[in-house]
């Protein structure tokens, strides 16, 4: 059976479009990510037909975007207005991106393979972030407030204000679903923003451009350019940038940090990951394979808080093995926009890596697991869960999809001291009783733990919980905000 995207998505498809002070244009520039692709192109995760040429922002155009948020953050225009009045361009957006929700979703289907749960949330969230509630979110930061001495006399007036243009450089495998919240959070306190996309998944940011230019956005508060990391360089290198927000992998999440760090501009990072799996002596084994495949399933395996160490008591690892196979052999791989898929293919632009990563582990000694059927009539870049058994102890990567490395222990210390070898663990699971599991969740540093269960969204909690390279920051308004006292001391 043929599945096809939405007559209306095709134009999304066929070239990028970038948004540079409230007008619409085709970038210019060269892009070297192209260079990866035979054709030049983004491809259809599905299919692997062509769809828009991988190209770039133009040096010129970043420029152009950058002096336009600094005009527009020196104009003031945009702070000066009422939490009422902000909100009203932001109600207008929302309406906007809702009447475009199937198209985003079916976009990111496209491009990253989002089945089920997490295309919904490509379609639904952005109107949710800016239909929130600006008077709440912005409570402990007013606008303007009295300083008083002990004795309850003026000493001052204060101020939060917006620090200037921000910038968000999104993910490949979440383009919408993790930078709206980013940039909702940057325009809400009052900065310009910038956006840029992963060339391997920018089409749902066509259609978001599309949506901007309806609701009558004012020009230069959100700016679109494309490109892969020449131009997310060039755009954290910017000394008229003043916040960053960057979700992608390790390695170049440091390289936003020490950039960053050498103007004192406040940054947030949302990295990866080797997450422990830990299966205790005493666990369900069948639960715990359960959980397993959920994690290596979701996103089709392209989930930071996915599991990517799995360490199995030799007692249970035989059993563990088969009900992982057995599960594993039952899911149902296929395209992306078809409702009875489970798990959809992985972005073009992230199985090469993967591919990669996953030959120097059996180089290294490892044996591939695997046993979930490939789709028929598909030429798509389909994966199923899949373990790596028996590495090298040593070898902790996050190998960033649907693939984990398993090795045994024989007692909790072992378990804990194998856990830990890994510098990034955003999210651990453990199954086994509570005091077994209580040892572990102890002895491993790790901020969110999952016990005997699966919860792919964690529960409101102050802070980001990062420990380690996994992340760095709190997405909060100060990030975007600092707060400006005038003394009026000897006033006369």
């Amino acid at each position: 059976m043929t599945y096809s995207y939405s007559p209306e998505l095709a134009p999304f498809l066929r070239e990028l479009s970038q948004l540079i002070d409230g007008q619409k244009s085709l970038p210019t520039g060269k892009c070297a990510e192209a260079s990866l692709d035979p054709e030049g192109t983004t491809r259809d995760a599905n299919t692997l037909e062509p769809l828009s040429p991988i190209v770039a922002t133009s040096e010129a155009d970043v420029a152009k975007a950058l002096s336009a948020a600094v005009t527009f953050h020196r104009k003031g225009e945009w702070a000066k207005k009422t939490l009422a009045e902000r909100q009203e361009v932001f109600d207008r957006l929302a309406a906007e991106l809702e009447k475009r929700g199937t198209l985003i979703g079916e976009a990111d289907s496209i491009d990253i393979g989002a089945v089920g749960m997490f295309r919904k949330i490509s379609e639904t969230l952005s109107p949710i972030v800016f239909r929130r509630s600006l008077d709440k979110m912005l409570k402990e930061f007013p606008a303007h407030r009295e300083v008083l001495n002990a004795e309850g006399a003026k000493i001052a007036d204060a101020s939060w204000l917006p620090r200037g243009p921000a910038v968000v450089i999104c993910p490949t495998n979440a383009p919408v679903g993790s930078s709206m919240v980013q940039l909702g959070y940057a325009i809400q306190s009052g900065c310009p923003v910038i956006v840029k996309p992963s060339p391997w998944s920018a089409h749902s940011f066509n259609v978001v451009i599309d949506a901007i230019c309806a609701a009558d956005v004012p020009a230069g508060l959100i700016q679109i350019v494309q490109g892969g990391a020449h131009v997310g360089k060039a755009l954290v290198d910017s000394p008229l940038v003043k916040s960053v927000c960057f979700t992608g992998s390790v390695a170049a999440g440091l390289e936003v940090a020490a950039t960053c760090s050498k103007r004192l501009a406040p940054y947030v990072l949302e990295l990866g990951g080797a997450n422990p799996f830990i299966v205790l002596r005493d666990a369900d084994v069948e639960a715990a394979a359960r959980v397993l495949i959920s994690s290596l399933s979701l996103v089709n395996g392209q989930y930071c808080c996915g599991a990517g160490r799995v360490l199995v008591h030799a007692d249970v690892r035989a059993a563990f093995l088969d009900a992982f196979t057995t599960q594993a052999a039952a899911i149902k791989l296929g395209h992306s926009l078809n409702e009875e898929t489970e798990t959809g293919p992985l972005c073009v632009g992230l199985e090469r890596p993967l591919k990669s990563r996953i030959e120097e582990i059996v180089k290294a000694g490892a044996t591939l697991l695997e046993s979930t059927p490939q789709p028929t009539g598909l030429a798509g870049t389909f994966m199923g869960p899949t373990l790596l058994l028996d590495p090298p102890t040593s070898l902790a990567p996050e190998i960033f999809g649907p693939v984990a490395t398993l090795n045994t222990f024989t007692t909790i210390d072992q378990a804990i001291d194998l856990a830990q070898i890994s510098e990034s663990r955003l999210k651990g699971y453990v199954f086994g009783g509570k005091d077994g599991a209580a040892e572990i969740m102890k002895g491993v540093d790790c901020a969110w733990w999952d016990h005997n269960c699966f919860q792919p969204d964690r529960p409101q909690a102050r802070g980001d919980g990062f420990l380690g390279l996994c992340g760095y920051g709190e997405l909060t308004p100060p990030v975007f905000m600092y707060e400006k006292y005038i003394s009026l001391v000897g006033e006369s």
